[in-house]
């Protein structure tokens, strides 16, 4: 990497001064440079826009012929009602106080399920495939730049729905990968994996279709797969003691990797939540090595979890919007963005780099990454500071300023950085941890405008003249 030099005037006579001060540029500024342009690339995690292969579109738009379109968008409805009801349980609580409050019986709700028939697994193609294919693809693409040298064989995915993160995984390694495992309770959405299957450029060498998840004590090796994943389905099972199972049972049957991803909602990220302070409790309980390879950088409490701000940990997904989806919801965007939560872990130890073999090698940028703190909020970008919110490798969520007194690489990445970065720079600024901010920051507090001479005066007009500015009523 080069360094444009401009030279004001000299001669001869300090050619060599100059070629000295040419070479100690060109190894101490451009190595600083390639070195920050190294750390910039393994932190961001922004990927831009996703889409599915044309292979799936193709056969995707092959799957919808036969369903009329208001069939598909009833049915579409239909999913939408049903994932409201299982994220919200603020109508719950809300029809309970009714209820009290005019001495009436308390209702029973229960969340709407779906049984996922031809016509809804249909809907379910049409209207979620695409956002939940953007949302695995970024969790993938993170653990492939974080471990370049994991290469899974096997792969068993439990609630797979169409496939989706089937054809996610293939973009990856589906070199090394020799067997597939796809387990969903409905059938017709096992059909649907089986006839993308069969498209010469998304098949797999060994399907395996399973209806239920393989319930044993204990797994062995060639049971177990190296990749086990789970996406945008705890949030579906009934109740928390049917999860609860449901992760452990998963965390048996993983070899290496195990992926957890489910809706960027309070439940979402609160299921998400529970199931890796769940594994984290039972590697201490059976004496198992674990570590959290995104996105957390510690395997202790969620700061977010415990904090009373009203936030909860999730990322987002831009993803583009095919011909079936966009009339699938009657829209008209080409864009849309897929919020998640997810967690990754690993049965290893988390790796951890001595002082006396740090080095700047591209091996070593990838293990200090396991410790560099996470935006876990959008950074508030202002005039001359950028204001960003992370996850320290200490377990704690804290609030830091970057200035533009700082240096201009610093300076210039806070000012780049996006929602759900790694930050690899050591903060030398002053931390605000959450848990001590009641008595001096509000982060949550919103600016107070002043108020304009006009809008003081009809205030001051609709105070001692109520009845000229009370509304009309339409005849």
């Amino acid at each position: 990497m080069f360094t444009r030099l401009h030279w004001t005037g000299g001669g001869i006579r300090n050619s060599k001064s100059r070629l000295k001060s040419i070479a100690k540029l060109y190894t101490t500024e451009s190595d600083s440079t390639a070195l920050f342009d190294d750390m910039k690339s393994m932190a961001t995690s922004r990927i831009g826009l996703v889409s599915i292969p044309k292979p799936l579109e193709h056969e995707m738009k092959i799957w919808m012929q036969p369903f009329h379109r208001l069939t598909i968008k009833e049915c579409t409805q239909r999913i939408q009602t049903s994932l409201m009801s299982t994220g919200s349980p603020l109508l719950k609580s809300i029809a309970e106080r009714t209820a009290i409050e005019n001495n009436l019986p308390v209702p029973n709700l229960q969340p709407h399920s779906l049984s996922y028939d031809k016509y809804e697994s249909a809907a379910y193609v049409a209207s979620r495939m695409i956002p939940t294919y953007g949302a695995i693809y970024n969790v993938l693409s993170q653990i492939n730049k974080r471990i370049p040298n994991f290469k899974p064989e096997s792969v068993t995915d439990f609630g797979t729905g169409p496939g989706t993160a089937l054809w996610a995984i293939q973009q990856f390694w589906n070199s090394s990968i020799k067997q597939m495992t796809a387990i969903d309770v409905s059938e017709s959405m096992l059909n649907i994996v089986e006839s993308f299957s069969k498209n010469p450029e998304l098949s797999i060498k060994d399907l395996k279709l399973k209806r239920y998840l393989p319930i044993q004590s204990k797994y062995n090796t060639e049971e177990q797969s190296d990749l086990v994943i789970s996406a945008f389905t705890l949030s579906e099972l009934p109740n928390d003691t049917n999860r609860t199972f449901t992760v452990e049972t998963l965390w048996k049957q993983t070899k290496d990797t195990l992926i957890l991803i489910d809706r960027g909602t309070p439940i979402g990220f609160q299921i998400i939540a529970n199931a890796r302070q769940q594994l984290i409790d039972l590697a201490k309980k059976e004496n198992q090595e674990l570590h959290v390879v995104a996105p957390c950088a510690h395997e202790l409490k969620c700061p977010v979890l415990t904090s009373r701000h009203g936030h909860w940990c999730h990322f987002s997904q831009s993803i583009t919007l095919n011909t079936v989806m966009r009339n699938a919801k009657s829209t008209r965007n080409c864009n849309e963005d897929s919020k998640f939560s997810f967690i990754v872990l690993r049965k290893t130890k988390r790796p951890t780099i001595e002082p006396s073999t740090a080095s700047n090698s591209i091996l070593q940028l990838q293990e200090r990454s396991y410790h560099w703190p996470r935006l876990i909020l959008p950074p508030l970008k202002r005039p001359k500071h950028a204001v960003l919110d992370i996850c320290s490798p200490e377990g704690l969520w804290q609030r830091t300023t970057i200035s533009k007194s700082h240096p201009n690489p610093l300076y210039s990445h806070a000012r780049k950085s996006f929602w759900g970065d790694l930050w690899p720079h050591e903060i030398s600024s002053k931390l605000i941890t959450r848990e001590d901010d009641e008595n001096d920051v509000d982060f949550d507090e919103k600016p107070k405008l002043k108020r304009t001479k006009a809008q003081k005066h009809l205030q001051y007009a609709m105070k001692m003249n109520p009845d000229k500015f009370r509304p009309r009523k339409n005849k």
